[in-house]
Parts: C-alpha cells; sequence; structure tokens
C-alpha cells in the first residue's frame, strides 16, 4: 500500500509537533508535555522580507489546519490579536 504525500505530511507534522512539545531546546533532557490550553491566534511578520508572500502563508496556513486537527485545538491566524507569532527572516552569514 502506498502512502501518498499528504499522508507523509500529516505523520511529519504529528512527529515534529511531539519532538517539539517533548523536548526542551535548552536542555538535552525530556521534559514534561506543555500544552497550549486556549485556542491558539497566530500572525506572521516580515522582517527584512516583502510585506506578504503569498505561497509561505498558505503553507503556513495548512500546517497549522493539519496541526489544529491533529491536537484538537482551534489554531486561526489573527493579525489583531495573535498569541503567537511567527517572524520570517533572511539568513544571513556573518
Amino acid at each position: 500500500m502506498r502512502t501518498s504525500h499528504y499522508g507523509n505530511l500529516r505523520k511529519y507534522i504529528k512527529k515534529s509537533f511531539f519532538e517539539i512539545a517533548y523536548n526542551n531546546e535548552y536542555s538535552k533532557e525530556k521534559s514534561k508535555l506543555r500544552r497550549w490550553e486556549k485556542p491558539i491566534k497566530y500572525r506572521v511578520d516580515y522582517f527584512n522580507l516583502p510585506p506578504k508572500i503569498e505561497m509561505v502563508e498558505t503553507l503556513i496556513d495548512e500546517h497549522f489546519k493539519d496541526l489544529s486537527s491533529i491536537i484538537n485545538l482551534p489554531i486561526t491566524k489573527d493579525d489583531k490579536n495573535p498569541n503567537f507569532r511567527i517572524v520570517l527572516t533572511k539568513k544571513i552569514t556573518l
């Protein structure tokens, strides 16, 4: 049986979510699951980039739709009152 690209993407999103939820970027030790209890309202900000990149915003929106269904928590875009910000910027080599 062949898994669709969409199925692989959902598996990747789920795996990534659990890696982030159970790990701590400041320590190699496993941590307790941190759960977001309230609906997530996100905004995408651009730093040193064009003001809005439609393809990027569409990908972010689709990832959040999938994640919302996986974790059973509302995740919506809210440019006026977000409680989660995504900042996109260029990589600068020093």
